[in-house]
């Protein structure tokens, strides 16, 4: 995998795949008054926050019918990407919508947000499961010990963490942000392949995610 680089592709979901991906959604957000809140709370306060939110979670469901993911736990997976974020509300409005490059303070001060993520949580009486505080703790950890904020290796990662985390870096690699252009899916693919390569992200679930969006 790591000699290999993604050529020229289109992106080619399944209807099977988008009508999981409706039914996961309605299911996890229909029926549950704490995500609806979390997330009208991180859309009025942060629109690219929200947004980048929810294309992590689609993501995730892409990932999740790959990987044959039992569908009683999904609804966590789902859950999880969908708050893996919401510590920003707890990160200062004037910090997360800055224009410019972040210093080193403002850096430590952002990632902070997934502890605050669990503060939140708790806060607003969120049914956290295992998997669900995990996505929302380790969804900036790397597999080789790098991330934060505890600096996990994959052996203490939690799988649905990892599968988090290639669709967080995916969906922010290749969105417009102040700091970089808009890049191409093929670009995202290739800096996943670089990241597996580098031992930074799981390899058998990277190559799941490229494979099911090629």
């Amino acid at each position: 995998m790591c000699s290999q680089k993604v050529g020229n592709l289109k992106v080619m979901p399944s209807p099977d795949t988008d009508k999981l991906i409706c039914n996961c959604f309605n299911e996890t957000i229909s029926d549950d008054k704490s995500i609806i809140t979390a997330m009208l709370g991180l859309k009025n306060y942060s629109e690219e926050t929200y947004y980048h939110s929810l294309r992590v979670a689609m993501y995730a469901v892409y990932m999740a019918n790959t990987l044959s993911v039992d569908r009683l736990l999904l609804t966590d997976l789902v859950k999880g990407a969908l708050v893996h974020d919401i510590g920003k509300l707890k990160v200062s409005y004037d910090l997360l919508n800055y224009k410019g490059i972040y210093n080193l303070k403002q850096k430590n001060e952002i990632k902070l947000h997934p502890l605050y993520g669990i503060e939140y949580l708790k806060d607003h009486n969120f049914d956290i499961t295992p998997n669900i505080r995990d996505i929302v703790l380790q969804h900036h950890e790397y597999c080789d010990g790098t991330g934060y904020p505890y600096g996990l290796g994959m052996k203490d990662l939690n799988e649905f963490s990892q599968i988090v985390t290639i669709c967080d870096v995916f969906e922010a690699y290749t969105s417009r942000r102040i700091y970089h252009p808009h890049r191409s899916l093929k670009e995202g693919f290739d800096y996943l392949l670089y990241l597996s390569c580098n031992k930074k992200v799981n390899d058998k679930f990277a190559k799941a995610f490229i494979d099911n969006m090629i």
